[in-house]
């Protein structure tokens, strides 16, 4: 069996993750706050920051499961 970095899918999932992170710190640093009427003021990092975290999750169970499904064909 491959070592798991060589595999483009885990590679790609785990940069999604990454960036997503970075996308929730920088949100959270810079860019959310509550105002005086009590509403959220945020950026477009947020949901970003949700999208790439979901996706790279989603991404790295699936090229986890393909990775399975070819080592037990073997």
């Amino acid at each position: 069996m491959k070592k798991l970095f060589q595999y483009k899918g885990i590679k790609t999932s785990l940069l999604l993750l990454v960036l997503g992170l970075i996308s929730f710190f920088i949100q959270n640093t810079f860019y959310g706050y509550i105002d005086k009427n009590n509403v959220l003021q945020d950026s477009i990092l947020l949901p970003l920051g949700f999208l790439l975290f979901i996706l790279g999750l989603v991404g790295l169970f699936l090229s986890l499961l393909w990775i399975w499904y070819q080592g037990k064909d073997q």
